[in-house]
């Protein structure tokens, strides 16, 4: 794998990545993790893999605090 410039991990850990539940992490719609899953629902969904989305609300008060600031200047 180092010769493809594939960082140091095992193949395990790419493919947790590569999991639909990860795809929570980068923005994609809840509704489309849901389906891609087979969930009944995009609530389901949210209360089975919110662990994926820790650190949204420190990322989220990051955000507000830098539109503020900018609409200050």
């Amino acid at each position: 794998m180092k010769h493809l410039g594939v960082p140091h991990g095992s193949l395990h850990d790419i493919r947790a990545q590569l999991r639909p539940p990860n795809w929570l992490r980068v923005n994609v719609p809840v509704k489309t993790v849901s389906a891609a899953l087979g969930h009944s629902s995009a609530a389901f969904t949210l209360d089975t893999h919110a662990h994926c989305l820790d650190g949204d609300q420190e990322r989220s008060g990051e955000a507000i605090e830098r539109a503020l600031r900018d609409a200050i200047r």
